[in-house]
């Protein structure tokens, strides 16, 4: 260094007129506040970006004890005669495979050719 002068570094920020300090200072609050405001935009809309619908839905047993199983279907059938809650396409595919006695599939929108379930 020219002179043995250390420039000032954050370390050594006190070593600075109170005036340079204070500016300092100010810069790094509007830029953390620019940051912090940034980060909880990215948060608001990652929390309320529309989440895409579901593939599948389920449409219920008339009654529980009703013979006719729960029916899974495509996300756009028209042929659900019930309301229908939404099902991922992993849990659609658990319930045709493992419970065909209460969970069938639709006969109409044939979700299981999407679901890669043969029959």
């Amino acid at each position: 260094m020219a002179g043995g002068r250390v420039p000032p570094t954050i370390e050594r920020m006190s070593d600075l007129p109170r005036a340079e300090r204070l500016a300092k200072l100010r810069a790094l609050e509007e830029w953390l506040d620019w940051q912090l405001h940034d980060t909880r935009r990215k948060i608001r809309d990652l929390e309320t970006a529309a989440t895409p619908p579901a593939s599948y839905v389920i449409e219920p047993k008339q009654h529980p004890k009703h013979p006719a199983p729960a029916l899974i279907h495509l996300a756009g059938c028209t042929m659900a005669d019930r309301k229908t809650s939404p099902v991922e396409a992993d849990a659609a595919r658990i319930g045709l495979t493992k419970d065909p006695e209460h969970i069938a599939a639709c006969e109409f929108c044939a979700p299981g050719k999407a679901l890669g379930i043969d029959g």
